[in-house]
Parts: C-alpha cells; structure tokens; sequence
C-alpha cells in the first residue's frame, strides 16, 4: 500500500520481547492520503483501485496482532506482531528476521533489530 497509495513511508521490523512472548513487529507507516473508512477497508474484497481487496484484511488475518490507524489527508499506519514458538532460540529468531529482511530489502527502508 505504501508504494501504490503514498508519496512516502517506511517498513520498520523489529525484535519485541513482551514478558517472555518474543517475536517480530513490522510497522508500516506512509504519508499518503490516509483511508477514508478504515472499518470498510478491513473487509475482505474491498478496494479502491480494483484489486481483489485481500492486502490489509489478509495481513490481519496471518498476523497475531494488528493495529492500523489512518487520518484522511495524513497517512496510514500499520503495526503488526507475529510471536515465535517458545521453542525458537536466540539465535533461530535472529537468523529468521535477517532472512526476511534480506528478503524484503528492495522495498524496506529500515530493519531494527
């Protein structure tokens, strides 16, 4: 969304740590146009630019947390957790956040770790 609909934004990921839950956060945030109706924009098959509407409710879906906020003319953002099994160690985790930067560096600005 934020290289379709926003002039400008970055893709943060991170290592969280919550009370012994661990696992990665990804915050999106853009300085687009903002969505109008957020609940509308959650349902599956709605789009504003004839896709099949599956980006921000799949997203919710696949995540174990979401959070998204948007104010029309300001921007849009999405944060997002995935918490690891308790049986990933350290280094598993590290090593899968690398991977999956790697993975996405094209279209990432930033990954904290």
């Amino acid at each position: 969304n934020i290289v379709r609909y926003a002039t400008s934004g970055e893709i943060i990921l991170r290592l969280v740590d919550d009370g012994g839950k661990r696992g990665v956060e990804v915050l999106a945030a853009d300085t687009g146009p903002g969505i109008l109706d957020v609940t509308l924009a959650m349902r599956d098959g709605f789009s504003t630019s004839r896709s099949l509407g599956l980006g921000l409710p799949g997203v919710r879906r696949i995540m174990d947390e979401f959070e998204i906020s948007s104010e029309w003319g300001r921007g849009t953002t999405v944060t997002t957790r995935k918490w690891m099994w308790a049986g990933w160690g350290p280094l598993e985790l590290d090593d899968w956040l690398s991977r999956f930067g790697q993975a996405w560096a094209t279209g990432i600005s930033r990954i904290s770790a």
